[in-house]
C-alpha cells in the first residue's frame, strides 16, 4: 500500500448556530501505519469528530485533506472509498450471512440497482481472509459473538476499499479475549499501511497498541504524541478528573506502562 497522509486543519462544528461549538479548531496529522487512539471522557465530541472525518457531517470551518486532496470536493460515495466507519455495535434487522455483511462494503463502488460482480465477491473473500475469519462466512451475523461481529465490520471496511479506518470504541462490551483479538488485528492492519483512528476510554490499551495518542476535552485537542510521553498522571487527572498512578513494568519480554486509579477510602 502506497504511503498515505491525512491532514485535519482547524475543524470546527456546532449542530445549530445557537448551540455551543462541539468541535473547536481541531488540527492533527496521521500517516500510513498510524494507530491513533483518541482518549477523552464522554460528551467531548469524539463521535462528532469521526462524523466530520467521514463526511456524515459538514464542518462549519476547516477541512479534511487526504493526500493533499480537500475531501469536501468529493461526493459521499467517493469519500466512502477512502474512509470507512466502524460503529461500536451493529445488529441488522435481518439475519444476513457474514459474507453478505462484508460484501455490503462494495456498495460505494456499485451503480444504483447494480448487483455485486464476481470481482466484488472476490474482494469480500480477500477481506475476510485478511481478518482470518473464513470460518464465519456462512454463519448468520446475528448469531456470532460480539468480538466476531467487530471483526466482520472491520472486514466490511476493508472490502469497502478504504485506506482510513475510523472506529468508535471498537472493544466496548467485549470480553478480555475478544478485546485482545480485535486490537491485534488492528495493529496488524496498521503495519500493512492503513491509517487507523479509534476512540477509547482505556489508557492501558493505548499504552500497548497505539502509535499516537490524542487527548480530547471539551471539543478541543489538548495534546498529541506517542503514548509514553502523553499519558501522564497530570494528563489523566485533567482528562478524567481522577487521580492515577503510571507504573512502569520491567518484564523480561518487554517493558511497558500501566495506568492504575488511586484508591481513596470512604470516610466513615
Amino acid at each position: 500500500m502506497n504511503k498515505k497522509s491525512l491532514v485535519v486543519e482547524n475543524l470546527t462544528f456546532a449542530y445549530t448556530s445557537d448551540t455551543n461549538t462541539v468541535v473547536r479548531s481541531v488540527s492533527f496529522k496521521a500517516d500510513s501505519g498510524d494507530l491513533l487512539f483518541v482518549l477523552g471522557p464522554n460528551g467531548v465530541g469524539k463521535t462528532t469528530l469521526f462524523k466530520l472525518l467521514t463526511g456524515i457531517l459538514t464542518p462549519n470551518d476547516g477541512g479534511v485533506f487526504f493526500n493533499g486532496m480537500d475531501l469536501s470536493h468529493l461526493p459521499q460515495a467517493e469519500r466512502a472509498k477512502k474512509f470507512a466507519y466502524v460503529p461500536q455495535s451493529h445488529t441488522p434487522p435481518f439475519p444476513f450471512k457474514v459474507f453478505d455483511v462484508v460484501l455490503m462494503g462494495r456498495t460505494a463502488h456499485l451503480n444504483r440497482f447494480a448487483s455485486p460482480t464476481p470481482k466484488d465477491r472476490k474482494i469480500a473473500h480477500e477481506a475476510i481472509k485478511t481478518l482470518g475469519i473464513e470460518y464465519l462466512e456462512d454463519k448468520n451475523y446475528t448469531e456470532i459473538s460480539g468480538g466476531e461481529r467487530q471483526l466482520v465490520l472491520i472486514a466490511r471496511a476493508l472490502c469497502q476499499g478504504a485506506e482510513v479506518l475510523i472506529l468508535d470504541e471498537p472493544t466496548a462490551n467485549l470480553d478480555f479475549g475478544n478485546q485482545a483479538k480485535v486490537f491485534n488485528h488492528l495493529r496488524s492492519l496498521s503495519k500493512l499501511g492503513y491509517i487507523i483512528i479509534l476512540s477509547s476510554h482505556v489508557p492501558n490499551d493505548a499504552f500497548q497498541y497505539a502509535t499516537q495518542v490524542m487527548l480530547m476535552q471539551e471539543g478541543e485537542i489538548g495534546q498529541m504524541d506517542i503514548p509514553d510521553r502523553i499519558i501522564t498522571q497530570s494528563a489523566i487527572q485533567k482528562l478524567y478528573k481522577v487521580d492515577a498512578n503510571i507504573i512502569e513494568i520491567n518484564s523480561q519480554a518487554y517493558p511497558f506502562k500501566i495506568c492504575i486509579p488511586k484508591i481513596h477510602e470512604m470516610e466513615a
